[in-house]
């Protein structure tokens, strides 16, 4: 029934770039130079992809406190090495003074693939967000961008501190599939209130062809709370003809680990059903 649902990390049409000499992935563009081409932010492809944000946790003694974001470059070749510029704009908290990176990516000689750095240290005052955005490279006959403007030149970058926070990113549920059954995937973003969450698409535990955001509070001694079932919409069921919302909320979580134990009851007209649960464990960042 489940099928992988990507849509939040795939913001293009990705294609498939190959590394040997004789693929022009550039079309024909410059056949006159096989090292002109352009840059963009390396989303991986349609059937592999990669998410176009990139998140770190502070204060749970991770191993890595290094944030790498993912480069291409579309070009035949890159026998001469190649260096990007980048900006960074912050959206949330202030970066300054907190993260250290060098203000540059590098294309290493031969290499399509480059990378940005960001190390931060293990405890911040609060979480911080920020978009970095290309500008410039050090070779005139490579642009930032695909040409056509397809391809993304920004990407989004959080550092997360706290309980709701921490439990930001991409998470998997716990259930045993079937074979020809794919693992689905939820992003788990933040909501309006300062405790809350957004998960997307629970809905498709129970319907494929729906999308849903569930509201979900995180409380501070470590329990999950809702809103009442009306602000909890989850999605219409032509089968009985009525909209479904999420109600009766409770359970647990870990922020450190990236684990949320979910119950709740469906509830729709004057119905409602037995206790549902999901466990979600993140996934990304890991």
């Amino acid at each position: 029934m489940k099928k992988i649902f990507y849509s939040f990390i795939v913001i293009a049409a990705l294609s498939l770039v190959g590394c040997s000499g004789d693929n022009d992935p550039n079309d024909g563009r410059f056949f006159d130079d096989p090292e002109s081409g352009w840059v963009t932010f390396n989303l991986g492809s349609i059937a592999e992809p990669l998410p176009n944000f990139a998140y770190g946790i502070a204060g749970c003694e991770v191993e890595s406190r290094q944030i790498i974001v993912p480069l291409l470059l579309d070009a035949p070749t890159n026998k001469d090495g190649l260096q990007v510029e980048y900006t960074i704009t912050d959206f949330e908290g202030t970066s300054e003074g907190v993260i250290s990176h060098s203000g540059y990516a590098v294309f290493p000689k031969g290499s399509l693939e480059g990378t940005i750095t960001i190390d931060y240290p293990e405890t911040i005052e609060s979480s911080i967000g920020f978009v970095i955005t290309l500008t410039e490279t050090s070779r005139n006959n490579v642009v930032i961008g695909h040409p056509d403007d397809t391809e993304p030149v920004t990407y989004i970058v959080r550092i997360n501190k706290g309980n709701r926070d921490s439990l930001l990113g991409i998470s998997e549920d716990t259930f045993v599939e079937l074979e020809e059954e794919d693992e689905l995937t939820y992003l788990i973003s933040q909501g309006a209130a300062s405790n809350e969450i957004i998960i997307s698409n629970i809905s498709k535990l129970f319907t494929d062809d729906s999308v849903s955001e569930t509201r979900v509070f995180i409380n501070e001694d470590g329990t999950i709370s809702g809103p009442d079932f009306s602000e909890n919409f989850l999605y219409f069921n032509g089968d009985v003809a009525a909209d479904f919302y999420v109600g009766d909320i409770e359970g647990t979580y870990d922020a450190c680990e990236g684990v949320i134990d979910l119950s709740f009851k469906l509830r729709f007209g004057t119905t409602t059903t037995g206790v549902q649960n999901v466990v979600l464990n993140r996934i990304y960042p890991n």
